[in-house]
């Protein structure tokens, strides 16, 4: 059964530049490089553990006062290293979707998805008691980088007299 996870991030900047910034190639998720047309390979981490993974993003579409993309990976994807291979593994799959809330006083990233914890029955027996952790800390460290990234975004830079 999937786990549920929704996490949350402010992000620092003018709203009409974030919104562009979100909506043009994802170069803003953590050493993004294109792997096909909507594929990009995406390093995720949690703790000291990284591993690039094979990440799909769909294009923008706006709701309310936000914008919206689709979000998704399979950690075995991306593996081509068979030593790696047992580290794919310890790594959930995820579907969902991120998002760049847009109000005048402030904005704020949030991803709201499911992923399958790791490990089958086994994995699903324990999510409760750790899985679950591991997802939200892994799900709020990409927001982490994410707000970075967009952090000098429609921010001037001050002029000298």
């Amino acid at each position: 059964m999937p786990g549920q996870v929704s996490v949350f991030q402010p992000v620092v900047g003018e709203t009409a530049a974030l919104r562009t910034a979100f909506e043009a190639e994802p170069l803003w998720l953590p050493d993004a490089q294109p792997s096909s047309d909507e594929d990009w390979l995406v390093a995720i981490s949690w703790a000291r553990f990284r591993r690039r993974v094979v990440t799909r993003v769909g294009r923008p579409w706006a709701a309310a006062d936000a914008v919206w993309r689709s979000l998704s990976w399979d950690p075995t994807t991306a593996s081509t290293d068979r030593a790696a291979r047992p580290l794919d593994r310890l790594l959930p799959a995820f579907d969902g979707e991120i998002g760049l809330h847009l109000r005048p006083e402030a904005a704020s990233l949030m991803i709201d998805g499911r992923y399958q914890p790791p490990g089958g029955e086994v994995g699903t027996t324990i999510d409760e008691l750790a899985f679950h952790r591991v997802a939200r800390s892994t799900l709020q460290s990409l927001l982490g980088v994410v707000a970075e990234q967009f952090a000098p975004v429609g921010q001037e830079t001050p002029r000298s007299a």
